[in-house]
């Protein structure tokens, strides 16, 4: 699927996912979060044709839930709150989020 995209940052950001997935995870969760964004950006601009700029995820999120299946949404919204927790200090939470992948 990466071959098949035209933005080559998310097509960079995805390979960074794909190479340390395993031994990193919560740098691959930051990474997700942002790639989500990205795509969240992306589609705004190619089905609203505007550019949202530096809103929060949520915000991105809201704006396209009309054009997207509901499924999608929820790895959406799921994929928003790990990345959330994950990029703050949770004290042992954070090691749980290591037993996730």
């Amino acid at each position: 699927i990466c071959d098949q995209l035209e933005d080559n940052r998310l097509k960079d950001i995805l390979t960074q996912i794909n190479q340390l997935k395993l031994n990193h995870p919560e740098v691959t969760l930051n990474l997700a979060r942002k790639a989500t964004e990205l795509m969240c950006k992306n589609l705004n601009k190619e089905i609203h044709k505007k550019d949202l700029g530096d809103q929060t995820l949520d915000k991105l999120i809201i704006s396209i839930r009309a054009d997207v299946p509901r499924l999608a949404l929820a790895h959406l919204y799921a994929i928003m709150h790990y990345g959330n927790f994950g990029s703050h200090d949770m004290g042992e939470g954070n090691y749980a989020l290591r037993r996730i992948f």
